[in-house]
């Protein structure tokens, strides 16, 4: 990561989105779910401590980088399962290709309350350990399929009234919103574009 910093900053690059999670592993160490990472990385030795973010930081912003880290959610969190193996739809189905665009299969349970509490809580302990203003949630390549074979997710969109669209919208804006109180402009991948909060709700929106 340092030698793409330092190539950065000799062709004038400024900003490093730091993708650090998905299906795979879920690598890094946030003060109070150190859980996650000890379960859901690779390996132990293949874990970004809280020291290692901040020397990230630190050697990023001395080459005039900003890191924006993304905590990706609701799908590409295959990883999570590992520490919260109830928190996640599909949770390592079998065959992987119809539940996800990349194995393993798994994304979070975005209607149920547990989840959105875990979310909110990640989310608000990464705004204290980043410097920059933009925070990604991630937000793309959701697999629909993965959440209409799920009973639990069905059960909750009948329990709450909500199509999932809206229950998707009340996902994010739950998110969004704990990065906004703590300062931060929260972003997410659409296509492949990062797009603010504000378009993120008109694209909601329109989709419902």
């Amino acid at each position: 990561i340092k030698r793409t910093l330092d190539a950065m900053s000799w062709v004038k690059l400024n900003v490093f989105h730091w993708h650090v999670t998905d299906s795979q592993s879920f690598p890094i160490q946030i003060p109070g779910f150190e859980d996650v990472a000890n379960a859901g990385a690779y390996t132990p030795s293949f874990i970004y401590s809280a020291q290692d973010v901040a020397d990230i930081i630190s050697y990023a912003g001395e080459r005039g980088i900003d890191v924006m880290l993304e905590i990706d959610t609701p799908g590409h969190t295959t990883a999570i399962g590992a520490a919260h193996p109830d928190f996640i739809a599909c949770f390592d189905a079998v065959p992987w290709a119809p539940f996800a665009n990349e194995p393993p299969a798994g994304q979070l349970r975005l209607t149920e309350d547990a989840v959105v509490n875990f979310t909110t809580s990640l989310f608000e302990a990464v705004a204290g350990i980043v410097k920059s203003s933009y925070v990604s949630t991630g937000g793309d390549e959701i697999n629909q399929a993965c959440y209409d074979n799920d009973t639990v997710t069905q059960q909750g969109l009948e329990a709450t009234g909500q199509t999932f669209e809206e229950a998707l919208s009340s996902f994010v804006v739950a998110n969004h919103k704990v990065l906004e109180d703590a300062g931060k402009i929260p972003t997410v991948w659409e296509g492949e574009l990062i797009v603010t909060f504000l378009d993120t709700l008109m694209l909601l929106t329109d989709a419902s």
